[in-house]
């Protein structure tokens, strides 16, 4: 099955981190000055957990969008790696969780 971006209501995708508002504002300008999203979000397709684009997401609420570009996955085909050396490793059932029940993960 070939994977295609739709366009879903902001409220429907669900954040599993706080993310923290410095490492959003490069993510926003760049919207702002290309006036252009390159990559869309890409969220686990069961529950609508952002699995990347983080930053992209909260960009897109401050810019009150209503809808994100999101590539839905299944979690079948997912593989999860921390790229902080110092953290235990995590798990796509713990992002999931904290997308879906919380409470969110650490940013960094």
């Amino acid at each position: 099955m070939n994977e295609q971006v739709t366009y879903l209501n902001i409220s429907e995708v669900k954040q599993p981190v706080n993310v923290d508002l410095r490492a959003v504002i490069p993510t926003y300008s760049q919207m702002l000055s290309e006036g252009v999203l390159k990559e869309p979000i890409v969220v686990e397709r069961a529950t609508m957990v952002v699995l990347r684009g983080y930053e992209t997401l909260e960009a897109l609420k401050l810019l009150s969008a209503e809808k994100a570009p999101v590539l839905q996955v299944d979690s079948s085909k997912v593989k999860v790696r921390s790229l902080q050396a110092k953290l235990k490793p995590i798990t796509l059932e713990t992002i999931l969780m904290a997308g879906v029940k919380g409470p969110k993960l650490p940013y960094n």
